[in-house]
């Protein structure tokens, strides 16, 4: 048995010099190590893009191909996470391509806020991307697609925000026993279901001759529909003598709801439209923007 254990003993301390020689002697190349790995798996792990990657930039006009394909992607991914916040009818969505794709991708996350962090990061991503197309000194065509492109981007990154920012108010708004402010949800719930479907029929027929006056009558219905909320949230605290508080939980769901509409459709005027119909665009009366 004693000889047994001296066996055993030796066994154990050969292994462990064996292992400490080894750490000893890669320790120096563990930096450079490290690099390679980095450098050799970053592209398809740490993107929250999906065409951008980190040498894919040859010249200019490749670089603007891509942004194309990423400010569309990004403007369906804004318009899916708001759809999610909302629990609004996702047979709504229709699909296509890159729908099936974000799809895909959300569906590695576990929660709404883990998806909204990955949005954020592809932003950062797309800015990113736009100052390296910059540093290879597009034509000047390029440059005021590539400003619209941005604006395009920072639209939807807002619509999103705009919907996050209300969250908890729409889960206090969805849970409640209150039947007055329950009521008041659904109508969210039901003026964003037809906006959305407005939008993503409007992206996915893409009828360029009639694109401009769609647009308009897709923004005044979100002005008007807005307007009749706030009438009715009024109408309905004087009735019911609502709680102030509640009044203003309302009022601030349904100002951040038209800001993110609104924010949504600049985004695809940007993205669709050519310079001088989208400059038309925005230059459409006060009053019907608001």
């Amino acid at each position: 048995n004693v000889e047994l254990l001296n066996e055993q003993s030796s066994l154990v301390l050969l292994h462990s010099i064996l292992n400490l020689a080894g750490i000893l002697l890669f320790y120096p190349f563990m930096e450079k190590f490290c690099l390679f790995l980095e450098g050799r798996f970053k592209d398809s792990i740490l993107f929250s893009t999906f065409y951008i990657k980190r040498n894919n930039l040859a010249h200019s006009g490749a670089g603007m191909e891509i942004m194309e394909r990423e400010a569309e992607a990004f403007v369906f991914r804004s318009i899916l996470l708001n759809v999610e916040a909302f629990h609004l009818e996702r047979t709504t969505i229709p699909h296509s391509k890159i729908i099936d794709e974000i799809r895909f991708k959300n569906d590695q996350f576990n929660s709404y806020a883990e998806r909204y962090q990955d949005v954020k990061k592809a932003e950062g991503e797309i800015v990113s991307f736009y100052y390296r197309i910059n540093e290879a000194e597009p034509d000047r065509t390029d440059v005021i697609r590539l400003e619209r492109l941005m604006s395009c981007v920072r639209n939807a990154m807002y619509a999103s925000k705009c919907i996050k920012d209300v969250y908890e108010d729409r889960m206090e708004l969805r849970n409640t026993a209150d039947e007055e402010k329950y009521n008041q949800y659904k109508i969210f719930q039901d003026n964003l279901n037809g906006f959305y479907s407005d939008i993503l029929h409007f992206l996915t027929e893409k009828k360029h001759t009639e694109q401009f006056v769609e647009l308009v009558k897709i923004i005044e219905k979100v002005h008007k529909e807005y307007d009749l909320r706030v009438s009715h949230i009024y109408t309905e605290a004087v009735k019911t003598g609502m709680h102030e508080l509640d009044i203003s939980t309302l009022l601030n769901v349904n100002r951040e709801l038209y800001s993110s509409c609104k924010a949504i459709v600049f985004a695809v005027k940007d993205l669709i439209m050519d310079e001088e119909s989208a400059a038309n665009f925005d230059n459409i009366p006060l009053s019907v923007l608001k």
